[in-house]
């Protein structure tokens, strides 16, 4: 235990501004999940919208 209050672990990837330990794997992985979500809700509003344009059409010409 002393020799780790005298050597603590070290990592390349922590920085003491970031606060705790983080990789930046995980970060850049989290991005891109997010980006991965926002596309995957616009695609499916979209098509939402254009389902419900479509039933209007439908139904104002017949």
């Amino acid at each position: 235990m002393s020799d780790y209050i005298k050597k603590p672990l070290e990592n390349s990837n922590w920085h003491p501004s970031d606060g705790d330990y983080v990789s930046k794997s995980i970060l850049k992985e989290e991005i891109t999940f997010r980006k991965k979500q926002k596309r995957k809700k616009f695609i499916i509003s979209v098509l939402a919208i254009t389902h419900i344009l479509l039933l209007l059409l439908i139904t104002l010409y017949y």
